[in-house]
Formats: structure tokens, C-alpha cells, sequence
């Protein structure tokens, strides 16, 4: 036997299709990143994120988990002490909560700075390209098909958008799980489809709960269409219910569940999904200081489109030239295969399982649609419709906050389609090869400007690996002194029009505080932690009216009207940059401070 053939031979094994996979996801990730975000001890970048796209998230996410390593261990295990009143789960931190448990079990023996977020990001790149390679290694065991697959998986412009700017939301890997195990259901045994249900339902909440809704939801689906061709009910309710049920079980421990957070967040209609998106490379950034947007275009040759609200940034979806090409071919090419098979219909049992899937599949790309959409269904700046949601149902998916999301597992079973309706309705395998490469060629020149900006953007992480970065609070001698005379920061209410919708704000605290062993009442995180803390705030100061001061304590107002509580108790206010302080201590000294008559 040939060289040739030997290696067509193995790669026709599902496992080497998937590392072959995981390999290219790697390489990309490396040219496009570079290994410096891969150092366990390179945490400069990471301390002023807004340095690289301008945003404060990964900042956020990376005091999330050095709050956590810090904190002690309790029961449930994923709480943290130190940014909030009472415990938080450090799922709320966006840190990735099954690699901050791991690592904090290892933190004995970790160095003093330590990051994981470069780790897991490659991580997540890997799995991309081996479950992209799977997909379609069901309907062809072609080296170079299964590869391309993987590439345009990897490149995927929403995958590109979330690396690194909101890294728990990089993992799309598990909804390519999902829809693997949708395609490979005839090869498995029952109890094995609801075991790997339940561990990638486990999985998604120790990554990020929002994608347990994405995931279930592609589950129902599938069983939806298992059911109609078999009609197996006992086996259908199982394995409903038991990933569900582990997905809550596995949130107990981790912590969602405890302590007095939101259960979620207003303005569904402002962050949702707009019809233009698929089409749309427009990509406004978040500027989080006064909440600008800059715009940047994810295409070389299609024009940015406008939105109906520059917040639908949540619902970026651009799918990319090549591919949108290959979608309109494969749709051409199904309605032909349609004409030409229909004979094929006389066939009952061929029937049944044709109908059945694009049935089910219709309805997941459908619902997921039109959650996405929210309330009010928009296509660029046109309203489509305006429907009030009723309150349970707003309040349900207002626990996810932002609902344009919702948009990924209908983009992924269209690129997923795509792909797989090319090697199945193209007969020659050397053609849909030449079909694929050209496809790719094009999405790689298509989405060229977003390669190089994120490529520009992340050398800094590069650059700044050796820098000094100072908090600027250090900049002024009233919070070097501060820094050994106090143990807490109290944020003076209304925190949730402040520390906790600011998160410039929140992690230059965050910053000083985890340097110095302080405590803040309040902080930036995916759930409002306001309602404690101005409780709180509000206990301290009626203590005060009774006598009681507190010394190691200091009061910090971001805006002029949150002066009252304050000058009841007495205090004078002093004028620091932006934002206001005051305290038990004589801050009068300090020539940098400014006294508020």
C-alpha cells in the first residue's frame, strides 16, 4: 500500500480528523495572536486591557480570578470575597469558572502573577477547528474538505469579535459539540447521548452559563427530530430533562444561586439582533468611558450597514463573503436536488426522516431568531415589529441580559449546512475540494481588515509584556498613604448608575484594592450588585448618625449628586479627578484634593 493511501486511510478515522483539526485551529491562533498571551506570568496586558480595544472586560475578568484565588474556600466553592458586600460566584466575573477552580487549586504552587486566559483561548481555537473538522468528516473523509472545514470554523468573524474581549463567551466550540452530537446520534447508544448531553450541558456552566439556553436548545431539537422518526417517549423525556437538571446541579457549587444578585438586566430590545447582521460586517466597539462607539468593518468588500441601535453590536453575525456565497450555492443546489429526487419521496421511511429534518431544524433556526431579535424585530434602522414580551417571559431571557447572542447557534447550523450540503449534493469529491479552497480563499481576503485589526491590536500584549503598568491612583500621594490605613472602599448610592455600570471605574478600585487587601462594597460585573451595597452603604450611615465612626473606611461619590449621606454624617468632600471621596481621616493635607464647599 502506498504512502498515499496509507494516510488517506487514517485520516479517515474520526479521532485524527479531529486532532488534524485541533492542529489548524492552534496554528491560526498562533499566527494570529502570537505566543506572548500564551506566558502564565504575562499579566501587564491583561491589568489595562482598555489599551488594546479600548475596553475594560478583560481587566475585569482577570481581577475576577486573582479575587477568587485570593478569596478562602467556603461552600459553594465558586465564591469570591472582596468586590461585593457578601460572596459573589466568580461566574458572575466573567473569569471562566472551571479554570479558575483548577487553577486555584494549584495556586500553591503558582507563581505570584498567573493568567490562564491566553490558555484557554487557544484552548477554545483547538476545539473549534477539531468539532468544525468532525461535522463534516460524517459525510466525507476527504483530508482536504474536513480541513477547510476546520479553517472556516476557526476564522469564524463572531469567534474573532469574542477572543479576548469577552473570553468566556469565546467558547463556540460547545455549540459545535451540540450539533455534532446531533449529526452522530444513529452511532450512538442511548445512554451514551444522554451522558455526553449532560456532561456538555455541566460544561457550559462551568465555562459560561449563557450557553446552556444555546445548547439545550439545539438538544430539543434534535430529540424533537428523533421523535418523530421513532417515537421513543421514555427516552425522549430522559434525556430532556437529565442535561437540564445536571446544568442547575453543577450551578449549586459553582455559586449562581447564592448571595442577593440580580437575576438579570433591562434594555433586551437595545442589545438584540438585527436582520441585516448575517450580511452586515459592521462591528461598532464599545468605548466604555461615557459609552461611545468607534465602528470597524469586518470586510474588505462589502459596505457597513446601520443598525437600528448601536448596542446591537451583541448581535454581530457577519458570516462573510465566501461563505455567504457557498450558502446561496448550496441553497440553489438543494432546490434542484429536490426537482431531480423527488421520486425519491415515494419512499416513506425516506420521507419521514427528509421532513423531519427540515422540520426541526427550521424550528431551531427560527426560535433562536427570533429570540435573538427580542421584543423589537429590526432591519437596519426600520423597526420590523414591536411585540411587549410578556414579564415572565422578558425576565426569563433578561438573565442572559443580552439577547442578540442568541444569534450564534443559527449561525453556526447555517455555516454547519453549508458545508455539509456541499459534500452531499456535489457528487465529484474533487470538485466540492477546488469549491471549498476557492471559498475559503475568499473568506480569508473577505475578512482580511478584521484579521489585521485584531492582529495590530493584541501585538501590544507583545510590547507591554516587560512594561511597568501603574495604577493611576498610585499617582497621588492620598492613595499611597490610604493604602496602609484602610481595609474597605464604600461607594456612595445610587452604585448601579456608577461603580457597577463603570467599568473603567470598577477596575481602577479593583486595581488598588487587590494590591492592598481591601474590600469594595460594589464592583463591575455581569450582575448588578447594587441593591447590597447601597443597603450597606446605607446601614453604615445610620450607624454614623449614631456616633459610630469608621476610620478604615473610605467614601468614594462618582458624580456631584450623591453628596447627601454624606454631609449628614458630617464629612467633608474632597474633589479627586473625576469622581469624589471622603473619610474619618484628615484628608485635608493632601494638595491634590480639592475641598467640595
Amino acid at each position: 500500500m502506498s504512502v498515499i493511501n496509507k494516510t488517506k486511510l487514517l485520516f479517515e478515522k474520526r479521532y485524527v480528523a479531529f486532532l488534524w483539526g485541533a492542529l489548524i485551529g492552534i496554528i491560526i491562533f498562533l499566527l494570529q495572536y502570537g505566543v506572548d498571551v500564551l506566558c502564565f506570568t504575562n499579566v501587564t496586558w491583561l491589568t489595562h486591557s482598555n489599551d488594546l480595544e479600548g475596553l475594560w472586560d478583560l481587566t475585569q475578568h482577570y481581577y475576577g480570578w486573582v479575587v477568587y484565588r485570593n478569596s478562602p474556600w467556603t461552600f459553594p466553592i465558586g465564591l469570591l470575597e472582596g468586590i461585593a458586600v457578601n460572596p459573589i460566584s466568580v461566574a458572575y466575573t466573567d473569569s471562566i469558572p472551571l479554570f479558575a477552580i483548577i487553577f486555584k487549586v494549584l495556586s500553591p504552587i503558582l507563581p505570584a502573577n498567573f493568567q490562564y486566559f491566553g490558555l484557554f483561548e487557544i484552548m477554545c481555537y483547538a476545539l473549534m477547528g477539531g468539532f468544525g473538522s468532525l461535522i463534516t468528516h460524517k459525510f466525507t473523509k476527504s483530508i482536504i474538505n474536513n480541513s477547510v472545514s476546520a479553517v472556516l470554523f476557526v476564522i469564524s468573524p463572531v469567534l474573532l469579535k469574542r477572543t479576548f474581549y469577552h473570553s468566556a463567551l469565546s467558547a463556540h466550540f460547545l455549540i459545535l459539540i451540540a450539533i455534532c452530537l446531533w449529526i452522530y446520534r444513529d452511532e450512538m447508544a442511548d445512554i451514551t447521548h444522554v451522558i455526553l448531553w449532560s456532561v456538555l450541558s455541566m460544561l457550559c456552566t462551568l465555562i459560561n452559563p449563557y450557553y446552556v439556553p444555546m445548547v439545550m436548545g439545539i438538544m430539543f431539537c434534535s430529540l424533537l427530530q428523533s421523535l418523530i422518526v421513532k417515537k421513543r417517549w421514555i427516552y425522549t423525556l430522559v434525556c430532556a430533562l437529565v442535561p437540564g437538571v445536571c446544568a442547575l446541579a453543577i450551578g449549586w457549587p459553582l455559586g449562581l444561586f447564592y448571595g442577593e444578585v440580580s437575576s438579570g438586566g433591562e434594555g433586551l430590545e437595545m442589545v438584540s439582533f438585527n436582520a441585516d447582521q448575517l450580511f452586515n460586517p459592521n462591528n461598532p466597539l464599545l468605548r466604555h468611558s461615557d459609552y461611545w462607539f468607534d465602528y470597524v468593518s469586518y470586510s474588505k468588500f462589502l459596505p457597513n450597514l446601520p443598525l437600528h441601535t448601536d448596542w446591537q453590536m451583541e448581535g454581530f453575525s457577519y458570516l462573510g463573503l465566501g461563505m455567504l456565497i457557498l450558502i446561496v450555492l448550496v441553497g440553489i443546489l438543494w432546490i434542484i436536488s429536490l426537482v431531480k429526487g423527488r421520486d425519491k419521496f415515494k419512499d416513506k421511511g425516506y420521507r419521514k426522516v427528509y421532513i423531519s429534518y427540515i422540520i426541526t431544524i427550521a424550528i431551531c433556526m427560527v426560535v433562536f431568531t427570533l429570540l435573538a431579535m427580542g421584543p423589537d424585530g429590526s432591519l437596519g434602522t426600520h423597526v420590523l415589529y414591536s411585540i411587549k414580551w410578556p414579564k415572565f417571559i422578558y425576565n426569563l431571557f433578561a438573565i442572559f441580559r443580552t439577547c442578540g447572542r442568541f444569534i450564534w447557534p443559527v449561525y453556526y447550523m447555517f455555516m454547519s449546512l453549508a458545508l455539509i450540503g456541499t459534500t452531499v449534493l456535489i457528487d465529484k469529491k474533487r470538485l466540492v475540494s477546488i469549491i471549498l479552497i476557492v471559498i475559503t480563499i475568499i473568506q480569508i481576503v473577505d475578512l482580511w481588515p478584521s484579521f489585521v485589526y485584531k492582529r495590530d491590536v493584541y501585538k501590544k500584549a507583545s510590547a507591554d509584556y516587560d512594561a511597568d503598568y501603574t495604577n493611576p491612583l498610585y499617582q497621588s500621594d492620598v492613595w499611597k498613604d490610604l493604602a496602609g490605613q484602610i481595609d474597605e472602599i464604600i461607594f456612595v448610592p445610587p452604585t448601579d448608575k456608577s461603580i457597577c455600570f463603570r467599568a473603567e471605574k470598577s477596575c481602577l478600585f479593583e486595581g488598588y484594592a487587590i494590591d492592598n487587601d481591601i474590600k469594595m462594597s460594589a464592583s463591575y460585573c455581569s450582575r448588578d450588585v447594587s441593591a447590597m451595597a447601597d443597603e450597606y452603604a446605607k446601614e453604615n450611615f445610620a450607624k454614623r448618625r449614631n456616633g459610630e465612626t469608621f476610620p478604615n473606611a473610605i467614601y468614594v461619590m462618582l458624580y456631584d449628586n450623591m453628596f447627601d449621606a454624606v454631609r449628614e454624617a458630617g464629612l467633608p468632600i474632597y474633589r479627586y479627578g473625576d469622581f469624589y471621596i471622603a473619610s474619618d481621616r484628615d484628608l485635608s493635607k493632601y494638595s491634590d484634593l480639592e475641598l467640595v464647599k
